[in-house]
């Protein structure tokens, strides 16, 4: 792999859950299909970039729009995973 997927996934594991496989980690965090968060920053970038080419007005709200879209994504998925840590400190303490 040697990619930061793995870089993350090995840090969550030796950091916060050593006892736990690193394919149980990898599936959980990233195995449900949804964007990475480096792909979604990625996709914000580009979308400044282009914020900032275009002259169309109308391109220009299209494109703010798709980008609070991917922001507000974000958030959700932030919040999300909060939980889904905070579930496993619960686990893990029991």
């Amino acid at each position: 792999m040697g990619n930061s997927v793995d870089f993350y996934t090995s840090r969550i594991m030796y950091e916060d859950y050593p006892g736990v496989d690193y394919w149980e980690i990898y599936v959980e965090v990233y195995g449900r299909g949804e964007r990475s968060a480096t792909g979604m920053n990625r996709m914000i970038s580009n979308r400044l970039k282009w914020l900032q080419e275009t002259d169309d007005n109308q391109e220009r709200k299209n494109i703010i729009e798709e980008i609070n879209e991917l922001v507000w994504h974000l958030y959700e998925n932030f919040k999300q995973n909060q939980k889904k840590l905070e579930k496993i400190r619960n686990v893990l303490k029991e």
